[in-house]
């Protein structure tokens, strides 16, 4: 059946969706991102295997507007705190789309963001939202309004969003085709189920989107004086009194309301931050700095525990080959923190956790200094090494894990997998 577009030359911006090159870009982006196979039980390597017909295949599909996308696989991940958190699992053709639906879109979309929001933005994040909080604490905005929004992915409103697309004026069939992503649904197991509100925690597109949906809030919030910090739902906002943190509240209930949001009220209050400590995107705020949060530091523990049980079968070169990213990585993510003690202890911890590999290595020399001068370990207290070419830890995104969230990076969800 020909479609009411079939004959028309196609607009500028779903031209360059349909461009070989493209879904050349968009297939290096998803190959970067994780292994697993969505509904169709497509892995990546098998998909690798046939990428050229593949390729010609969606790019025949989307000329014609018949591009249709499966379900995502649900799987869940779990969480030091609270239920499990639920992602979905794109099939890697409906990956390949959604990239490609990004790189058109985010050039259009992103101009226009707010300068409060720090999260999947190109040259900002983490570090840079909480650099702007010690800021505005300097300028004398101490008191805090902190929040997040309750269950966001799963409550974006679609005809919110397509409404907000067509009034950005992105073209009828980028659209349309984004209506087809939304609508795709969820398989879990044999069953089937349509999502009629939210986004896949899991789309490489899905960030984006969230920014989007979010755009109008943040530019409110700014309009009306308050000096908002938001990263995707989590977000601060600065103020002088804790009259006008108030003020911030109602404001922030207000604004969303309009895109049928709530904030969640277990983790809504207003503080001192001169007085009073708190967490922020993987940091422990105290009136005196930054220092790695809690959680955080029991995650990364956990995190090597695992890697270094005693009945571990690897090689000591090898299982130091794979706790040395994670030590560089803390170490990055942390190294302005007040951190000094925190790391010479967790040094000392980690050395005894290879203590019994080393001594199952056939040496009596057992001194820890033997595991850094001989077999390379790395040391959270040491001048920072030199990163090794190609190494994981050296990517952007690859820190997202350090707050719970690894689904976010710039790869794909499934890379731990």
């Amino acid at each position: 059946m020909t479609t009411p577009f079939a004959t028309d030359p196609p607009p500028s911006s779903y031209a360059r969706l349909c461009q070989p090159t493209t879904l050349q870009t968009a297939w290096k982006l998803v190959q970067r991102g994780g292994p697993a196979a969505g509904v169709d039980g497509c892995t990546l390597e098998q998909f690798a295997a046939r990428a050229s017909r593949e390729l010609q295949t969606i790019l025949e599909d989307l000329r014609q507007y018949r591009y249709l996308f499966l379900p995502v696989r649900r799987t869940f991940v779990a969480k030091l705190i609270g239920p499990p958190r639920r992602l979905g699992i794109p099939t890697v053709r409906d990956r390949i789309v959604e990239q490609a639906l990004r790189l058109v879109l985010e050039p259009i979309l992103s101009p226009g963001f707010s300068v409060g929001s720090f999260a999947y933005r190109a040259g900002r994040g983490v570090h840079s939202a909480l650099q702007a909080l010690l800021a505005h604490r300097r300028s004398g905005m101490a008191w805090i309004l902190q929040s997040d929004i309750q269950d966001f992915f799963d409550s974006i409103d679609h005809a919110i969003l397509q409404t907000a697309l067509i009034r950005a004026k992105i073209e009828p069939e980028l659209v349309d085709l984004i209506g087809r992503f939304l609508a795709a649904g969820v398989r879990l197991g044999s069953r089937w189920f349509p999502s009629h509100r939210g986004l896949c925690q899991g789309s490489p597109l899905s960030p984006l989107l969230a920014n989007f949906y979010l755009n109008p809030f943040d530019h409110a919030l700014q309009r009306a004086g308050y000096e908002l910090l938001r990263y995707a739902d989590d977000f601060l906002v600065c103020c002088r009194s804790h009259h006008q943190a108030r003020q911030a509240l109602d404001e922030v209930t207000r604004q969303l309301a309009r895109l049928k949001l709530t904030t969640n009220p277990t983790k809504t209050r207003i503080l001192d931050s001169r007085q009073e400590s708190f967490d922020f995107l993987g940091f422990l705020v105290t009136p005196n700095g930054l220092q790695p949060s809690e959680a955080n530091i029991q995650r990364f523990r956990q995190t090597l525990s695992d890697l270094t049980a005693p009945n571990s079968t690897l090689p000591l070169t090898e299982l130091i080959a794979q706790i040395n990213p994670l030590i560089r990585s803390f170490r990055c993510f942390y190294q302005h923190c007040q951190a000094d003690s925190l790391f010479a202890a967790l040094d000392a911890w980690i050395a005894a956790r290879l203590t019994p590999h080393l001594k199952r290595n056939g040496t009596n020399n057992l001194s820890p200094e033997r595991l850094y001068t001989k077999f390379g370990l790395e040391q959270l207290a040491a001048p920072q090494a030199r990163q090794p070419k190609n190494d994981p830890s050296a990517r952007p995104g690859y820190h997202a894990w350090l707050y719970g969230r690894p689904w976010l990076r710039s790869g794909h969800p499934g890379r731990r997998r």
